[in-house]
């Protein structure tokens, strides 16, 4: 049997920001990234091979949230780059984007496994398609309760190459993680 290395499905959002000398803030404004305070983002500049890693955000708005930033991480931002997240967050419904199935090498299926985090709990389809245009919608519901820690999987048959979910509930106390076998 071999061993598969597991892949975390994540959003990414182009941000621009600004640094505040005086506040040790840095302000970073996206698209509407449904985040709440105390979740961890990653940043990765446009023009540099550096990261911020698991960074605590505290938003302001739905499209800004403030990092603070100690004097010497502070010299290695940039204005622009990339928010990552590795979760979806409370509210955020309807069609996601398309993530790539991995081709298999040797037999089985694919595993996608999804929990939360939170006591809201979440429920989504998933949805598959060959060309990513043309999708076969609801292959399967997977609905987590209001506990924090509730796991659940789908198999995947490997010939497929497209996969996104379609969340149509994710509690407002709640953190959704979507887990893939590559």
């Amino acid at each position: 049997m071999s061993s598969r290395r597991v892949k975390k499905i994540t959003r990414e959002l182009d941000y621009t920001a600004t640094y505040s000398s005086g506040t040790g803030l840095l302000t970073v404004t996206t698209a509407t990234h449904y985040l709440t305070s105390t979740n961890k983002v990653r940043l990765y500049f446009a023009d540099a091979p550096q990261e911020l890693n698991n960074v605590t955000a505290t938003v302001t708005s739905s499209t800004t949230f403030t990092i603070p930033l100690t004097a010497i991480e502070a010299t290695r931002v940039q204005a622009v780059g990339k928010v990552v997240i590795d979760f979806y967050g409370p509210s955020q419904t309807g069609v996601q984007e398309a993530f790539t199935i991995p081709r298999g090498q040797g037999s089985g299926n694919l595993v996608i496994q999804s929990y939360v985090t939170g006591t809201g709990g979440a429920t989504y389809t998933l949805e598959l398609s060959l060309d990513a245009v043309h999708w076969i919608t609801a292959v399967a519901t997977v609905t987590h309760s209001g506990t924090s820690g509730d796991t659940a999987f789908i198999t995947v048959d490997p010939a497929w190459a497209y996969a996104r979910i379609n969340p149509s509930a994710i509690g407002a106390a709640t953190q959704l993680t979507i887990l893939l076998s590559v």
